[in-house]
């Protein structure tokens, strides 16, 4: 009898595991189909309290307010996770980004991760910088996150979007119910056993469902983290013009024409001298090369020159013996 009796556990085990699954699949089921008739209803109150609102104003009203379609009845626990892109222009880069990072520690939120570019390049030359922040906000706070962004900079662009996990999340919840169930179970069992393979394989199993659950909560404290705190993904970009602010008379637009060639003109000379300086070497070895080069040739030429010159040819000499007879004796 003693022989047959991990058997006969092991078979006990395997019909208590399946009973517990089957039960979890039901709870499963029943929770998605509850979720489903939660998500239906939620959809006919958001319609039936937008439907008579103008495009423009629901238009709007999402970005003005965008967690306002997370606003639900008492009873549905809705699982929302918030993702937001923004775009900003700024004329202070560094103030800005000083005031953001202000601004989500203020809030309770935290910088996930940053990145910056630009500034003056090797040359000495200035490029608008950049940066890129992925921020983490406290959900019930991100209204108001964006409003006061506008305190920051200039927002061009904002896309907001959400994902529904209730279901997932529920389904989740629903096996680690069961599995801890399963769980205590065999915490009781463990304490009713009588011989060394019993408990081994209980241990076993305890092991399995124990590594389980670990997941399990892992995922449930996952879901938890991106349900409390909504994803922002925020653009910085230096400019010197804030965009929106084109100006619409004449008078306005030649005074802007003539601020921005001026201003292209002291770009031009400042970065002309910074190149004439920064290359002050080459162009004095570039010198030296050139006027050698011209002191050999006008070597070379004079040479071919002394060269080229004709020989003075010798004079006929004078008779000694023969005096040369002056014109005034002839006449005679």
């Amino acid at each position: 009898m003693t022989k047959h009796l991990p058997t006969r556990l092991l078979a006990l085990l395997t019909a208590l595991s399946l009973s517990l699954l089957f039960t979890a699949c039901g709870a499963s089921s029943k929770g998605q189909s509850s979720e489903t008739a939660m998500d239906a209803e939620a959809e006919e109150v958001i319609y039936e309290n937008t439907a008579a609102e103008a495009p423009a104003d629901k238009a709007n009203s999402m970005l003005s307010d965008p967690l306002s379609q997370a606003s639900m009845p008492d009873g549905l626990n809705l699982k929302l996770i918030w993702r937001a892109n923004l775009s900003m222009e700024t004329l202070e880069f560094d103030k800005t980004l000083q005031q953001v990072s202000a601004l989500v520690s203020e809030l309770g939120g935290f910088i996930e991760s940053s990145s910056s570019s630009g500034g003056s390049d090797a040359s000495g030359n200035y490029i608008n910088q950049y940066a890129s922040i992925t921020a983490r906000i406290p959900s019930k706070d991100l209204n108001g996150f964006i409003s006061r962004l506008n305190d920051c900079g200039t927002i061009t662009n904002q896309q907001l979007s959400s994902e529904n996990i209730s279901l997932e999340y529920a389904d989740t919840e629903a096996r680690k119910q069961a599995l801890q169930t399963e769980y205590d179970r065999l915490l009781e069992l463990m304490a009713q056993a009588e011989n060394i393979d019993t408990v081994i394989a209980i241990e076993a199993r305890l092991s399995e469902v124990r590594l389980q659950l670990d997941s399990l909560s892992s995922q449930l404290r996952t879901y938890d983290n991106l349900v409390d705190y909504s994803t922002v993904y925020l653009d910085v970009q230096e400019v010197r013009n804030l965009s929106g602010t084109n100006a619409t008379t004449i008078p306005e637009r030649i005074s802007n024409g003539l601020s921005n060639t001026l201003y292209g003109i002291k770009v031009f000379f400042e970065n002309l001298l910074v190149f004439l300086v920064v290359n002050l070497p080459v162009f004095l070895l570039l010198a030296v090369v050139i006027l050698l080069i011209i002191w050999v040739l006008r070597l070379i030429r004079r040479k071919r020159s002394q060269k080229n010159e004709p020989v003075p040819s010798a004079a006929p000499p004078k008779s000694a013996d023969k005096p040369v007879d002056s014109p005034d004796k002839n006449n005679r």
